[in-house]
Formats: C-alpha cells, sequence, structure tokens
C-alpha cells in the first residue's frame, strides 16, 4: 500500500512539474548565394528547426537597401522519425527583386516563433548588371546572351507618345525569346492607367498561335504577344505611367538528344518605362461637341422610301472611325411636327484595339409620319476634334425624303398630330352566353395527356443539370479545354490524312508532333511551348495511363523528330503508317484517361 502510494506521488510530481519550452533553430539564407545579377529573382530563405512544428507569427520585411519584395511569404514544412526521435524543419520563402546592380542588404528582424522572439540575421551580398534586362536599342541590335543568360526580353510600345485628352492609344507587350521552351509566366509589375484617369480596354490574344518570327541584327527571335491594349486619357498632363516587370522559367545549360534543356531557370525581365504626355483640346469647340476625338463619319438610311400615314418606318444611323465611342451620347432628331419619333436603342457596338483603333455604333429609330406629302428626315451631325489636323470637324450624315401616301384611312387634315390616338374604343364580346353551363368532354385526358403532362416534370431537372453543366464549363476555361483536348487532336491529325499530302515530310511531321503535344496541354491545361517529352510522360503518368502506352506516345514523337531533321526517312507509306499510329495512341490514352 505504502509502494503504491509513491508511486502515485511521483507521478503527481511529474505532472506537475514545469515543461521546458522547445527551443528552436533559426538559420538563414539566400538563393542563389553568388552571381546574383539585377535580371532573377533572390529567395530569402528562413529555416526554423525543432522537434516540433512552430507556430510562427510574420510580420513585415524592415526596409531592405536595393531590394524590394515581389512575393511571400510562403512556407513549406517537413516531418521525419528517425530513432524513435521527430524533427520538423519549417521554412519561410520570400522573393525578392534587386533594383539595379550594387550592394543589396536584408537588415537584421525578429519573428516570434511558439510566443518567443527570434532574431533573424543580417545578410549582405553584390548585384552584378545583367546584359539582357531591357530590350534591346531600336536600332534592331540584339543583346548577346552567355549559356546562363538566355536570350530573352520584352518589350513595351504604345502607339504615340504624345497625344491629345480623349484620343485612344494603343499599347502593345511583347515577349523576343531566341528560344522556345519560356513557360510558368507572371507579372511582378504592371503600369499604372486607371488612378491616373485613363479608360484601358483589353483584348484578347493568344500567345502561342499568335506567335511570330523577327529578325534583330543578325538574330532570330520568337515574339509571343503578351497584352494588347486601348489608352483613352481623360486629362492632360505629362504622365509616367511606370513599366512592365515579369517572372518566367527559361530552359538553360545543356540540351539533350531531342533539343530540350535538361534544366530551367527563373529571371526577371523588365521593359523600359512609359510615359505619355497629353494636350489639352484647343479651344472654339463647336455647339454640341462632347470630347469625341478621332476621325469619324456618319450615315443615315430608312428602311423604305415610301410609306402610309401612321405606318412605321426604321432609321437607322451609324457613327464610325478611327478613336474611341465611349464618351458619344445618342443624337438627338431634330424632326417636323409630322414625323414622331419613338425613344432609338442602340442595336450595334464594336470596338476593335489596334494602331489605330476602331470604333463603330449604330442606333435605331422607329419613326410614323403622320400627314401624307414629302417629308425629310434631316442631317444629323456629330462634332469631334481631328487629332492628326489639330482641328475640329463635324461629321455628318445625309437628309432623307420620305415621301408618305394617305393610305386608305380617314383623317382631318387640319389636325396637328403630335402623338398616336385610338380611332374607336368597342368591347368586343368573345361568346355570347346562350344556355346554361355543361361539362367539356374528357376524352383528352387519356394517354396522350399523362404523357405531354409528365413530359415536362421529367425535361426539368434534366434541363437543370445541363444548364448548370454549360455554366460550369464556361467558368472554369481549364476544363473546357481538357474536355475539348480529344476532338481537337483528332480533327488536326483528321486534317493531316486528308491533306497532308501536299506538305513536305519535316511540316508534315512538325504538324503530328504538335497535335500530340498540344493534347496532353490542352488535357492537363498547361503551356504547349513549354511541354517537354519528359514532362509529357509525367503528366500521362499522374493519369495512371498504361507504361507500355506513354513508351508508345513517345515513341510517335521521336519519330516525327527524327522524319523532320531526316527527310530522306519521311516515305509516302510510312507517314499513313505513322498517323495511323499516332490515332490510335491518341484513342488509347483517351480510353484510359476515362
Amino acid at each position: 500500500m505504502i509502494r503504491f502510494a509513491l508511486v502515485i506521488l511521483a507521478i503527481c510530481a511529474l505532472v506537475s512539474a514545469p515543461v521546458a519550452a522547445e527551443t528552436f533553430q533559426v538559420r538563414t539564407a539566400i538563393q542563389p548565394d553568388r552571381g546574383i545579377e539585377d535580371s532573377q529573382p533572390v529567395q530569402l530563405i528562413v529555416q526554423i528547426v525543432g522537434t516540433v512544428a512552430p507556430e510562427v507569427e510574420v510580420g513585415v520585411l524592415p526596409p531592405m537597401k536595393n531590394l524590394r519584395v515581389i512575393g511571400g511569404p510562403s512556407s513549406q514544412t517537413n516531418h521525419s522519425w528517425v530513432n524513435g526521435k521527430t524533427s520538423s524543419d519549417h521554412r519561410l520563402i520570400w522573393s525578392l527583386l534587386p533594383e539595379g546592380p550594387g550592394k543589396a542588404e536584408i537588415p537584421a528582424f525578429k519573428i516570434r516563433i511558439s510566443g518567443e522572439e527570434y532574431d533573424v540575421g543580417n545578410i549582405q551580398f553584390e548585384v552584378a548588371a545583367s546584359k539582357l534586362r531591357n530590350p534591346p536599342p531600336p536600332t534592331g541590335t540584339a543583346a548577346s546572351a552567355t549559356p546562363d543568360e538566355p536570350d530573352i526580353f520584352i518589350e513595351a510600345r504604345l502607339g504615340k507618345n504624345d497625344v491629345w485628352v480623349g484620343e485612344a492609344v494603343s499599347l502593345e507587350l511583347s515577349l523576343y525569346a531566341a528560344q522556345q521552351g519560356v513557360s510558368n509566366l507572371n507579372y511582378v509589375e504592371q503600369p499604372e492607367f486607371e488612378g491616373q484617369g485613363m479608360w484601358v480596354e483589353s483584348d484578347k490574344v493568344d500567345p502561342d498561335r499568335e506567335r511570330q518570327t523577327r529578325v534583330l541584327g543578325s538574330r532570330r527571335y520568337l515574339v509571343y504577344p503578351l497584352q494588347r491594349r486601348v489608352i483613352v486619357p481623360s486629362q492632360a498632363g505629362e504622365f509616367d505611367l511606370g513599366k512592365y516587370i515579369i517572372q518566367l522559367s527559361v530552359p538553360v545549360g545543356r540540351r539533350d538528344f531531342f533539343g530540350f534543356s535538361t534544366r530551367s531557370r527563373r529571371v526577371i525581365r523588365e521593359s523600359d518605362p512609359l510615359k505619355l504626355r497629353v494636350r489639352t483640346l484647343p479651344g472654339g469647340a463647336p455647339d454640341g461637341f462632347d470630347g469625341l476625338v478621332g476621325s469619324f463619319s456618319s450615315r443615315s438610311s430608312l428602311d423604305r422610301a415610301e410609306a402610309a400615314v401612321d405606318d412605321a418606318v426604321s432609321l437607322l444611323l451609324t457613327l464610325s472611325g478611327a478613336g474611341s465611342l465611349q464618351t458619344v451620347q445618342t443624337p438627338e432628331l431634330r424632326l417636323s411636327p409630322d414625323l414622331q419619333a419613338f425613344d432609338p436603342r442602340v442595336v450595334e457596338r464594336r470596338f476593335e484595339i489596334g494602331n489605330p483603333s476602331k470604333s463603330q455604333r449604330t442606333w435605331e429609330w422607329v419613326l410614323v409620319p403622320l400627314t401624307p406629302g414629302t417629308l425629310e428626315v434631316p442631317a444629323i451631325e456629330f462634332p469631334y476634334f481631328d487629332p492628326d489636323a489639330g482641328e475640329y470637324r463635324v461629321a455628318r450624315s445625309t437628309p432623307i425624303p420620305l415621301t408618305v401616301d394617305r393610305g386608305t384611312g380617314t383623317r382631318d387634315d387640319g389636325t396637328t398630330r403630335t402623338q398616336l390616338r385610338p380611332r374607336r374604343k368597342d368591347l368586343h364580346y368573345l361568346k355570347r352566353l346562350e344556355g346554361g353551363l355543361r361539362y367539356a368532354d374528357t376524352q383528352g385526358r387519356g394517354r396522350a395527356y399523362v404523357v405531354a403532362a409528365a413530359t415536362p416534370m421529367v425535361l426539368a431537372p434534366l434541363l437543370v443539370w445541363f444548364g448548370r453543366r454549360q455554366e460550369r464549363l464556361r467558368q472554369d476555361r481549364g476544363l473546357l479545354r481538357s474536355r475539348r483536348a480529344f476532338s481537337r487532336a483528332r480533327k488536326a491529325l483528321a486534317s493531316l490524312r486528308k491533306g497532308g499530302s501536299q506538305l513536305d515530310g519535316a511540316t508534315y511531321h512538325e504538324q503530328m508532333a504538335r497535335a500530340l503535344v498540344d493534347y496532353v496541354a490542352d488535357r492537363f491545361d498547361r503551356s504547349a511551348s513549354g511541354m517537354t517529352y519528359e514532362l509529357a510522360e509525367e503528366l500521362l503518368a499522374s493519369r495512371d495511363i498504361d507504361p507500355e502506352l506513354r513508351r508508345e506516345f513517345r515513341s510517335v514523337l521521336e519519330q516525327c523528330d527524327y522524319a523532320r531533321f531526316v527527310p530522306a526517312s519521311s516515305r509516302a507509306e510510312r507517314r499513313e503508317e505513322l498517323l495511323e499510329q499516332a490515332l490510335r495512341v491518341v484513342n488509347d490514352v483517351e480510353r484510359g484517361w476515362n
């Protein structure tokens, strides 16, 4: 009994004894730790090591010298169990961007870990100037690339740098790459427009499909459009809009037998700063001017040249030209009392972004002639400012005559008509009531009636399901792209079967390989430009596609590459065999996917 009491006392003593606080080790590092240039991001890594997972409170990094934060902090945690002991490795990662060559410094700061403050040491390093941070000179001389510095840059170009208030100016952002394989592009910084009183409209671009080739100096570049915009300033002044800074992955280092890079690297590229001078419109604006700037023309038309009294006539008015129509108002029709006009509606709006941007707007009025005779729809005017001529002008439609007949109705010609009036107010009976009411025949409530009544109840859930499915596909572009991958690949390969005999061997096999690579890229919602054979095989393996089928898929791609580089191996009968094999492989992969 005494021994049992001693054991209980020992347990209570252990429970009531204070538990030693967990101690963590904090280490700090940067990656890369040497050879840092101002064209590449730097990662600040704070490593926290202990036996349990830490509770970390992170604040804002202190002001740094020659550095700014472009991302983070992100966190990574790894746990391990070795020889009965647990350990935890928690990392905080910030992405930093050097602002230029010179000395960079991350001052010491504190972080709170599980209620305790820990010091993070000071880090200093040198930043070298990159040769490819900015675009090449306008003369077209390409920058020289090194094995560790890929030849790639971006260019932001305004259509004009000196404009008037309300004048539309185009903006194009392009990526120049001397090699393929660019991927994982994201924007670090973009120019500021809305905060400086500018209206911005963006156009959709497809970098892969709109890719072009351009030669600068003696070097050939692939040019990918990234953004296409139009800017309309609403106030005068000198504006520093800023610049574009992007972060992307590019292949570097050695390449394998098929020409693909064995590793990639994250780099930073930035454009030259954008500057725009906006001038105030001169005085002397004509009456009715509402800020329209550009070069425009106006035309109007009636749907008929002759009509009868009280007939409805459609008047269409179209204003089109180079510039933006965002400030234009619906014009006022100045008609005679013999023509009544109802409120107009806009039947067409079009805006095409370009250099110059083109706009078009069409209004429709319903006109009703009230008296016979020859009436006229007067000219309609749109005052605008022509930036090229530097003067105000007027877009004017031509007057349109309308011949109105008396028609079959009788009119009091001395009456002034400003609105339509009903001729009679009569009560028309649907059926005269004769005799009593009786029940109708119920033969209609047979089998056909039951089917007709049940059909909406059966179709309603199906229609709701179909509508929600279509809405989900519209919202999830990646899912929509994946659903259409198989049909697009089949269509591309079928076009080769139909018209491939007219293509040379290199083009034929290049299109076949592109169809297969695009199929995998679309299925996984990835960029086709960075799709390597290894990545395609890994993605297919992630869906548990049969290894033999994956090897056959890659074999078709390798045979296409071989036929492209060794034209003598491309025979007509071999083309058909390889095409049939490609079709069969795509079908088998699709079945394995589902």
